[in-house]
């Protein structure tokens, strides 16, 4: 039995990715079985309907640990360790199988030397493991990427401790390999940067299935910090492709947005094409109105947010029907109307009833 308590937050701690980067954020930029024999635990998993009654307040805050409560990476391995798997010196301990995407499955594992938690990504046949190549590829260079941009941004920031922080937008890559106890199949092993417990990153499509929809002003950061994210990767030569409610992660707390799965992101030789990089916009776009409890197709929107024509979420609809092909300029324009309303300081994770 679950004991669902609708309490205000109190925030533990202020954002230093919304401070000391809220800055850095303006800057340009044995043998795993088959299907039939694993547990399946998909990330949409089901809350009682308790949220459905009209409680009008405009600003209840659920307390969101609940949301960890029926996020499917914080749920127990009570089936044990399925089997152990190495690559060398480095050993897994894998547990419950929390994702099957179709092309691979994502398990929990144990990295045994650190006790650390982390996410193995499994081709679900060798077949698919040019998908998971290109994860490994693209996460791996994004990685290399960003550590350099980093440290050009110290070099012109001295005595600041201001950071871009791009590195957190997306999964580390700590292990890859062709496991032949796997039949060969391509193995990955992620984990999030500065977040130990895997558990506190929940996606946002999960919200949204649990008939919450946080207020417009945490929007802010989510859709700020996936354009801060679209500007660098596209400046990269690289599109996402699958920027979804299933594929945007939180931390809500850190206020850490993290795109997940990047089986589906293209290298583009010269530069990212214009229809690619308007996709990847709209898409960000939204998957944030629809998180807010509006249409993007229609164009409705919850009235108690100002309707559908408050410049604020005005923008948002014209990002979504494609009005802006650069990241970039889609980011400026962004924060132009979010500071024209809200100052620029720590706001905790608020929700309402959807």
């Amino acid at each position: 039995i679950y004991i669902v308590c609708i309490i205000h937050i109190v925030s533990s701690q202020a954002d230093k990715d919304q401070g000391d980067a809220r800055r850095a954020a303006r800057q340009p930029t044995g043998h795993i079985s088959s299907p039939a024999s694993l547990p399946n635990r998909p990330f949409g998993c089901v809350l009682p309907s308790l949220l459905r009654q009209g409680r009008s307040g405009p600003y209840l805050v659920y307390l969101l640990q609940l949301m960890d409560l029926y996020n499917p990476l914080t749920y127990e391995n009570k089936g044990g360790t399925i089997m152990e798997i190495a690559n060398g010196s480095h050993r897994y301990r894998v547990g419950r199988q929390v994702a099957d995407a179709g092309t691979y499955r994502l398990y929990l594992c144990t990295e045994e030397d650190t006790a650390h938690q982390r996410l193995l990504q499994v081709a679900s046949e060798t077949a698919h493991n040019g998908q998971l190549d290109r994860v490994a590829y693209v996460l791996s260079e994004l990685e290399h990427r960003a550590d350099d941009v980093e440290r050009e941004y110290a070099g012109k920031q001295a005595g600041s401790n201001d950071r871009l922080n791009y590195g957190i937008g997306f999964p580390e890559l700590l292990d890859t390999f062709q496991d032949d106890r796997q039949g060969g199949r391509r193995i990955n092993v992620l984990a999030f940067r500065n977040v130990p417990d895997i558990g506190k990153m929940v996606p946002l499509g999960n919200i949204t299935r649990h008939r919450i929809r946080p207020d417009v002003r945490t929007s802010v950061w989510i859709m700020g910090k996936l354009l801060k994210l679209l500007t660098f990767v596209h400046s990269e030569g690289i599109s996402v492709g699958l920027v979804t409610g299933n594929n945007v992660l939180i931390e809500k707390d850190a206020h850490y947005v993290l795109v997940f799965d990047w089986s589906k992101a293209r290298i583009h030789p010269d530069s990212v094409a214009i229809e690619a990089r308007r996709a990847d916009i709209v898409n960000a776009a939204r998957t944030v109105i629809t998180l807010l409890g509006g249409n993007p197709v229609t164009g409705d929107f919850p009235e108690d947010e100002g309707g559908r024509f408050h410049p604020y979420t005005d923008y948002l609809f014209r990002l979504a029907c494609g009005g802006e092909t650069r990241a970039e300029r889609a980011h400026a324009r962004f924060y132009e109307l979010a500071d024209s309303f809200w100052k620029p300081e720590y706001y905790r994770f608020t929700a309402k009833p959807l």
